[in-house]
């Protein structure tokens, strides 16, 4: 089972990421498996954008898009994106932000329905994932955009009205089944375990 909100310490998890929680939080799934770089426009434009929001970028085991977005980071001198490599602690992070920016696969659609996170959703590769961020966007839990320029704009509008945000959210507390989303979490994370 996940982490449970009782013992998710906010404070210390600002602290860890050195975060003032006086901003809205992302977090950005931008690793991608077998060194995909697919989700590197998308963070270069909210880099160069440099909102009023902290970003949380996780690149996974992929090492080269850590290394390309550190840079972007370091050139743009930006001080609101942190990059983190391979996330052992995924339900804290989550707790942590307002949203996330992911590809609508299985896993973090189903860790962001349990934890009552909406998904701004690139990225997606057909099948599963089609069904994954219709679901979303019908229910007002989230939006896909198609290009980095689409999404950046609608980071624009979250910067200018973090209420957009709390709306998706509240969207999520209003038709959740806290039930229903513990045991399909619970079967996830068996099934991927196996």
């Amino acid at each position: 089972a996940p982490k449970t909100p009782e013992s998710f310490n906010r404070d210390e998890s600002l602290n860890k990421y050195d975060l003032s929680g006086q901003k809205p939080i992302c977090i950005f799934f931008g690793g991608g498996g077998n060194g995909s770089t697919t989700s590197l426009p998308y963070i270069k434009k909210i880099i160069k954008a440099n909102y009023n929001i902290d970003f949380i970028f996780i690149a996974g085991k992929n090492e080269k898009s850590k290394a390309k977005v550190d840079a972007w980071v370091k050139g743009y001198n930006v001080t609101n994106i942190r990059t983190i490599g391979f996330a052992t602690n995924v339900p804290e992070l989550l707790q942590l932000c307002d949203f996330v920016i992911s590809k609508p696969g299985g896993a973090q659609t189903t860790e962001c329905l349990y934890f009552k996170k909406p998904i701004l959703m690139i990225n997606s590769s057909g099948g599963q994932e089609v069904a994954n961020y219709k679901y979303f966007s019908n229910n007002g839990y989230g939006k896909r955009f198609r290009t980095p320029w689409g999404l950046n704009h609608f980071v624009s509008e979250i910067n200018s009205h973090p209420e957009i945000i709390i709306k998706m959210q509240k969207n999520m507390q209003k038709n959740h089944n806290d039930e229903a989303m513990a045991k399909l979490y619970s079967l996830c994370k068996e099934l991927l375990q196996k």
